[in-house]
């Protein structure tokens, strides 16, 4: 549990100025642990052992921060903790004079009046303070904790030092999320799926049609492995009829994740027209872009898009240098530097959307392409880059990682 919330400490950078370095410097949010010698030296010096789950805490980081109202809440360090009498008098003196009520006694969301003598402080006061009670244990080897303020009307109490670092613990994972680790898209995986109906599955969790409707779905899927069979049968080689290959079956525009681009306005329009193409690709995912620029010199090709400036080819008498010249070759760049741009601005607004580009070798004999861009999110672009169900001839392909 600390190891998970020392990292969302770190991600959050909301006590990076407060993290000790030497902590800091080993990826950690807390202290350095406690020997075992300073925690009896403590417990010889209160006449106490302390409980459990406390000791337990102290040998994995001697401190801690919580959050507070005005900041950050510091836990002591073993060699810091002290009976509240010593640290807080005043505060022990006004709220030992109140009347414990016999019902309350062993409640562990109680702390009685007549207790606070007693009550061992844990942290500092920020606005609030954190105290183990040792005269109510209402699980064996372990103390009531509580957390006491002024603005509070008494003290709330727990049934242990773990019960209180716990929900304060998922009190800050609420708040403070940790993002999934970046998939990385360019290692292949351990066991590919080559099953045609797992594959089927795969997508389906990965809710690749939830652009399509029920009933194109399911034809696209009977015809997917139709056109799979056939194609085994075939030995791998593309097959007669509309669809040449598997991928080609799902990787169409009734999928909703598929936008078709012409090579003739991509190389005389460049990237305004490939943008255009692609607002409609994103418009089925709510995602509306803005307007974007065009900056072209002496020697480049750039597009300005919400902010991002991205070149997408030096220029040599008006001419991409390098697409040699050939009219496909440029409408290739476009369409691979449109897919890098529009990550950067989907990475910018933290969307998990990603745009893929696709080169569909159509026939053999004559090498047409279909070029397209297609709408993905890591896991879908990872399970369609490396299964060899949709074989090579139509595969979509992440820019901003393979080229």
């Amino acid at each position: 549990m600390l190891k998970q919330w020392s990292d969302a400490i770190i991600a959050s950078g909301e006590f990076s100025d407060l993290i000790p370095a030497e902590s800091a410097a080993k990826n950690w949010a807390g202290f350095p642990p406690a020997t075992e010698a300073e925690i009896r030296e403590t417990e010889r010096r209160l006449g106490r052992q302390l409980p459990h789950s406390y000791r337990q805490f102290l040998r994995v980081s001697n401190g801690w921060f919580l959050k507070g109202t005005l900041g950050a809440i510091r836990l002591w360090s073993v060699q810091e903790i002290k009976p509240m009498s010593e640290s807080e008098p005043e505060i022990v003196r006004i709220w030992s004079k109140g009347k414990d009520y016999d019902e309350d006694f062993g409640n562990p969301a109680c702390v009685p009046n007549s207790h606070f003598k007693q009550v061992i402080q844990i942290s500092e006061d920020n606005d609030g303070l954190y105290f183990l009670n040792p005269l109510i244990e209402p699980v064996s080897n372990e103390w009531q904790a509580a957390f006491f303020a002024a603005w509070v009307p008494g003290a709330g109490g727990y049934d242990s030092f773990e019960s209180l670092m716990s929900q304060r613990f998922q009190a800050y994972m609420s708040a403070h999320p940790l993002e999934e680790p970046a998939r990385n898209l360019a290692k292949p995986p351990d066991f590919n799926i080559t099953d045609p109906n797992e594959f089927i599955d795969q997508l389906r969790r990965l809710d690749f049609f939830k652009y399509a409707s029920l009933a194109t779905s399911e034809k696209m899927v009977r015809e997917f492995l139709l056109v799979h069979k056939q194609f085994n049968e075939n030995q791998y080689r593309m097959v007669d009829g509309p669809y040449a290959s598997p991928g080609a079956v799902i990787l169409q525009e009734e999928s909703g994740r598929v936008v078709n681009l012409s090579a003739k306005h991509l190389t005389a329009n460049r990237g305004l027209y490939a943008l255009k193409m692609a607002r409609q690709l994103l418009a089925s995912a709510g995602i509306e872009l803005g307007v974007p620029e065009e900056i072209v010199s002496n020697d480049s090709y750039r597009v300005r898009l919400e902010g991002i400036e991205h070149e997408y080819f030096r220029l040599r008498n008006g001419m991409p240098t390098k697409s040699g010249g050939n009219e496909f070759n440029i409408a290739r760049f476009v369409l691979y530097e449109t897919a890098k741009l529009l990550n950067k601005v989907l990475k910018q607004r933290k969307h998990k959307a990603r745009i893929s580009t696709l080169e569909e070798l159509q026939t053999q004999l004559t090498g047409k392409f279909r070029l397209a861009m297609v709408l993905l999110d890591d896991d879908l672009s990872y399970l369609l880059q490396w299964t060899p169900v949709i074989h090579n001839y139509c595969r979509p392909v992440r820019p901003d990682v393979f080229r």
